[in-house]
C-alpha cells in the first residue's frame, strides 16, 4: 500500500484499494502499476532480457542512482541535486568510467 500512491497518485490509489476491484493487464500498464506486458510463455525470457538491459550500465552509477531515487520523495530538491553532484564526482573517478572512456577513445581512433 505504501508504494501504490507513488506509482498512481493518492486519489487513484484510494479508489483501487477501497474498491478492491480487479485490474487487468492493459489497465495496470496504463496506470503505471505494471512496467511491461508479456505472454506467459515468454515471461522468464522477457524478464531476463529486461534485467540484462537494466543492468548493462555502470554498477556504481546504477547503485548510486537507485539510492538517490529511493530518497527523492523524502528530501528537498536542493538536497537531491546536491546528492546528484556528489554522485557524478564518484562516477567520474570510478574504474568503470575510466574503462568506458578508454574504450570510447580506442573505438574513435579505429574509425579515423
Amino acid at each position: 500500500m505504501c508504494f501504490l500512491p507513488r506509482r498512481v497518485g493518492l486519489v487513484r490509489a484510494k479508489e483501487l484499494i477501497f474498491s478492491g476491484r480487479t485490474v487487468r493487464a492493459p489497465e495496470a500498464l496504463e496506470l503505471g502499476i505494471a512496467d511491461r506486458l508479456g505472454g506467459a510463455d515468454t515471461l522468464v525470457a522477457d524478464a531476463l532480457a529486461w534485467a540484462r538491459e537494466l543492468g548493462a550500465g555502470s554498477r556504481t552509477a546504477l547503485a548510486l542512482s537507485k539510492t538517490i531515487l529511493n530518497q527523492s520523495f523524502e528530501l528537498h530538491a536542493e538536497r537531491v541535486f546536491g546528492m546528484g553532484s556528489q554522485v557524478q564526482i564518484i562516477c567520474y573517478a570510478s574504474d568503470e568510467h575510466r574503462a568506458a572512456v578508454e574504450a570510447f577513445l580506442a573505438k574513435a581512433a579505429g574509425k579515423q
